[in-house]
């Protein structure tokens, strides 16, 4: 287990209401009892019940409780069932592998697990066998679980309640604190006024000091004005030098360009084009011709043998 995780074990065994006064040697020594004493003493503090001494509690009814607990605290144990049931005897002995995380997991949600054990107390349903199950007690079962929903919305509301009543009191705190700040403003400025009811030319002084704190202000302001067209020019200056760069390469652009390699290369895509269009198209049409021709007077003729078909499809080919 990481040494962080111990800390946290340890600082929350020495406050209260524990207050063991320990550290991370002495909670290394604990006996497998004492361990196993101090995980059940955690419990019964977040199930808000009496303390109970381990010695004089049957061995098997220790673990159920403790078990019993960490199921209504939705506690994870390992999913793999030799894992599972050597974390059990480790429970059930004391054992430093199988306490440590529990610890650790309780002190690290000990608000959420209150809540849940206070609800657990009206929450948890019993499981009767269905053997034993009856007309009469299945309809106490029916009301049992209406009483549950019942409590559920009650609790909601008061939670509700409560957060409200909370907000209302961090209010009211906020103007203590700010009532107390006034009246010390209001002292304050009683003893000024004390101090300066015999200086000659009070008001004089007075006036020229709030003239001071004027020419103050707008000499803050012009420096802060100062430093903003400071930074404009920053900006400015930068935007320059990138117009400036990109003027200058596409000037070196312009200087690499020929343009009579251009327009040579222009005239001899159009020489290119015009053959094709003018002479080389034209001849293979021309060339075509013969071979339409006598395709026509076959559809439009008699019957053929196989001997001119293939002849025909030997000049298509051609």
């Amino acid at each position: 287990m990481a040494t962080d995780e111990i800390k946290t074990i340890v600082a929350s065994l020495n406050e209260p209401p524990f207050s063991m006064g320990i550290n991370l040697i002495s909670f290394d020594h604990f006996t497998k009892d004492k361990l196993l004493q101090t995980l059940s003493d955690v419990l019964c503090h977040i199930n808000d019940v009496p303390r109970v001494d381990i010695r004089n509690e049957p061995a098997d009814q220790t673990a159920l409780r403790v078990m019993n607990s960490l199921r209504i605290f939705k506690f994870r144990p390992p999913t793999d069932i030799e894992q599972l049931d050597e974390w059990r005897a480790g429970i059930v002995e004391g054992s430093p592998s199988s306490i440590y995380p529990v610890l650790f997991y309780l002190f690290s949600h000990s608000d959420q697990l209150k809540q849940r054990a206070y609800l657990a107390r009206f929450l948890v349903k019993v499981d009767v066998p269905q053997e034993m199950q009856d007309p009469d007690l299945h309809q106490m079962q029916e009301e049992i679980s209406e009483l549950m929903e019942q409590f559920k919305e009650a609790h909601s509301r008061t939670l509700e309640m409560t957060g409200d009543s909370e907000h209302v009191e961090g209010i009211k705190a906020d103007l203590k604190a700010m009532e107390s700040e006034k009246e010390q403003l209001i002292r304050r400025i009683e003893r000024i006024e004390v101090k300066v009811k015999n200086i000659p030319n009070v008001d004089r002084i007075l006036e020229f000091a709030a003239l001071k704190r004027g020419e103050i202000d707008r000499c803050r302001d012009a420096e802060q004005r100062k430093a903003d067209i400071r930074q404009d020019m920053m900006k400015m200056d930068k935007k320059i030098q990138r117009l400036a760069a990109q003027l200058v390469e596409l000037q070196r652009t312009a200087d690499s360009i020929d343009p009579s390699g251009l327009i040579a290369d222009l005239e001899a895509e159009i020489q290119t084009n015009s053959y094709l269009a003018d002479d080389k198209l034209l001849r293979e049409i021309e060339q075509k011709r013969p071979i339409i021709a006598e395709l026509n007077s076959v559809v439009q003729g008699p019957a053929v043998d196989e001997g001119t078909i293939q002849r025909l499809q030997n000049d298509v080919r051609d």
